[in-house]
């Protein structure tokens, strides 16, 4: 492919770029910068071309040939002298002509290739982006649906909670009217209740602490049962030890007595009975226990022969002294 353009990258400090084409008139070499043709340069030389203001820097440079074809260069007259000069001259403007028509030609088809390429990479990413969009459609849809799903799950659950707060309150009565014994239980249900409660704003974690409270809530019924119950116990401990007491007390109330009789009994021949036991008053107890079977305690009214033996009042038989 022949030479027909150079191209450069300006600096902002170059103002001379050559090129190496050959052309027939100075009018046919053309200057662009950024694709925007411009005439502010002169030719330093046949094949130098001079910027009056040096391009900015980045700025695409293209020196390029375009051989005008309005007319041919040289021109025959009938009967005139052909030179062969003008006929080279003639030739070469075809020549650059067709040389720079195949280069803009080659570089036209490579833009299409490369329009080509980008219109198929432009489809692709079109496609991929209906795809992605048809995808983001359907994940938009489920997540609704999850969406949904988990408010749905939130309600449920707070109901659940407050459900469980109700029975945890029930229980905290319950446990509150039972027992003294059950106040520590009925703290652990009002802390179930509180639990239950802060669970409302959570509703993963409501579950969960609302089955702890239903737990301590039963718990707190169990105690208060079982203060209950303790208290019943109780109860029945003391009727059997009021039982007991009063047992002792008619004990008691019949040794008052018997000790009545016997103080009644000795009063009547006191000395008399202390001296023919042991020969001095109060040296021992009489042991009224030993009396003779058959008689009362107080049937005994004095002495029958002497100081031997006591006599029943009622007629009982008589024991001896030495029984007592």
């Amino acid at each position: 492919m022949a030479l027909t353009e150079n191209t450069y990258t300006g600096n902002g400090s170059t103002t001379l770029y050559t090129f190496s084409f050959p052309y027939l008139e100075e009018t046919d070499v053309k200057v662009s910068l950024d694709g925007t043709i411009v005439t502010t340069y002169t030719f330093a030389n046949s094949s130098t071309i001079q910027f009056v203001t040096a391009p900015g820097s980045g700025v695409a440079i293209r020196i390029y040939r375009d051989t005008a074809i309005e007319e041919a260069k040289a021109t025959f007259f009938t009967g005139s002298a052909i030179r062969a000069e003008d006929l080279n001259t003639n030739f070469k403007q075809s020549l650059y002509t067709v040389q720079e028509n195949n280069n803009e030609t080659a570089e036209a088809l490579a833009d299409s290739a490369t329009a080509l390429t980008t219109a198929n990479t432009a489809l692709s990413t079109a496609n991929t982006a209906s795809t992605n969009a048809s995808t983001a459609v359907t994940t938009a849809n489920t997540a609704l649906s999850t969406a949904n799903a988990a408010s749905s799950a939130a309600s449920t659950a707070t109901t659940t909670a407050n459900n469980a707060s109700t029975i945890a309150t029930n229980a905290l009565n319950t446990a509150n009217s039972a027992s003294t014994t059950a106040t520590s239980a009925a703290a652990d249900a009002a802390t179930a209740v509180s639990t239950a409660n802060t669970a409302s704003t959570n509703a993963s974690a409501a579950v969960t602490t609302a089955n702890t409270a239903n737990t301590n809530a039963s718990a707190a019924v169990s105690t208060a049962n079982t203060a209950a119950s303790d208290a019943a116990s109780a109860v029945s401990t003391a009727n059997t030890a009021n039982t007991t007491a009063n047992t002792a007390l008619d004990n008691a109330n019949d040794a008052v007595t018997l000790a009545d009789r016997a103080i009644n009994l000795g009063a009547k021949s006191f000395g008399d009975l202390y001296a023919a036991i042991s020969g001095s008053a109060g040296s021992k107890i009489i042991d009224l226990g030993n009396l003779t079977t058959g008689c009362a305690n107080d049937h005994f009214t004095g002495e029958s022969g002497g100081t031997s033996a006591y006599t029943c009042a009622l007629g009982c038989s008589t024991f001896a002294l030495g029984t007592l």
